[in-house]
């Protein structure tokens, strides 16, 4: 990853991200010790946490994260539209995330791909097998 430019220092942007990971974790909790008993803020809080927006959000919680530690994320949100711009960060972030990095880089760069990924899906109109069609 190459250093970018940022006006975040690097250990307030690890705050910020570890705080969203400490309460995605308590959510993850809640909702499956809510599971258990059969209550519906189970499925609530599971539905709220896989929403795209929610996926949409944690990845900007750790682009902001991987900026502030100098790496270059790409125009995230400005190719929004753009499914040719998300596939390659996903890939690159993966094998980021792979690597001998510590547990907090390695899930910000999950994050970046799950949601570079789910705003990839979003600008897909035709998926092969969709509709029984085959690749």
């Amino acid at each position: 990853m190459m250093p970018s430019s940022t006006s975040c220092r690097p250990s307030a942007a690890e705050a910020r991200y570890q705080r969203v990971l400490d309460a995605v974790g308590e959510l993850e909790a809640l909702a499956v010790s809510h599971r258990e008993i059969g209550e519906e803020i189970g499925e609530r809080i599971g539905g709220f946490l896989s929403r795209d927006d929610t996926v949409v959000a944690r990845m900007a919680a750790a682009v902001d994260l991987a900026e502030a530690a100098g790496m270059e994320v790409g125009r995230v949100f400005a190719d929004r539209d753009d499914p040719a711009a998300h596939l390659p960060r996903a890939t690159r972030w993966q094998r980021y995330s792979r690597g001998s990095v510590s547990d907090l880089h390695r899930a910000c760069g999950a994050d970046i791909v799950r949601g570079s990924l789910r705003l990839w899906s979003r600008t897909c109109v035709w998926m092969p097998g969709a509709a029984g069609e085959s690749w």
